[in-house]
């Protein structure tokens, strides 16, 4: 089974910049991922866009990341994964392909936004009371900011297998963006649970690890 190289280019929003790029530069991967959403992340986000509509939804820093680490994933051939989407994922690869272009990236390179984590519209309707209290789901009708399902790394993994060279996502597990690429190059079943199950314990590892 070949080597496979996955660097990790943040664990959190806030996380320094300079790891990243050291990592694209001279960490010879053929991945780089980056963990920038948390529950409260996702939250002050949306809670922004609606205090701020021109707010774009994706990662603060997504452009500062992207100056950082597209020079040397750009000459070393390696691919980015990253939920630096937030709640815009596909405002987020746009941005991306603006930088791609600023720096002169070679026609044919495939940026993909997974989406499809959102489901605020749809949350409502899914049950007819809560848990907790036994009080109609309708109840939230008034106060909900947002709801937010973790989707998986079979997302990830079919853009991959579309030839996309970067993937940003939403809200996705933290170490599916990590093991994705192990599902794509070493070709997992997603109910081979023991490969599975051991990739999740290496993408946690990577996820914190930065």
């Amino acid at each position: 089974m070949p080597a496979l190289r996955i660097g990790s280019g943040s664990a959190w929003w806030g996380d320094r910049l300079e790891p990243a790029r050291l990592n694209a530069e001279e960490g010879d991967l053929d991945y780089l991922c980056f963990e920038t959403m948390a529950e409260a992340t996702i939250s002050a986000a949306q809670v922004r866009k609606r205090r701020d509509p021109s707010f774009p939804g994706y990662d603060t820093y997504l452009d500062d990341r992207m100056q950082r680490v597209l020079p040397g994933c750009l000459r070393r051939g390696t691919k980015i994964i990253s939920n630096q989407g937030w709640i815009n994922p596909e405002g987020a690869a746009k941005r991306i392909v603006h930088w791609l272009r600023e720096f002169g990236a070679p026609k044919g390179k495939k940026v993909a936004a997974v989406s499809g984590s959102l489901i605020t519209d749809e949350v409502l309707g899914i049950t007819d009371k809560l848990m907790e209290d036994g009080r109609p789901t309708s109840a939230l009708a008034g106060s909900i900011v947002s709801a937010e399902a973790y989707m998986g790394a079979e997302p990830i993994v079919q853009a991959l297998k579309e030839g996309a060279d970067i993937v940003v996502t939403g809200r996705v597990a933290d170490p599916s963006i990590f093991m994705a690429p192990m599902m794509k190059e070493y070709g997992w079943d997603p109910l081979d649970h023991a490969r599975v199950g051991h990739g999740n314990g290496i993408g946690h590892v990577l996820e914190c690890g930065a």
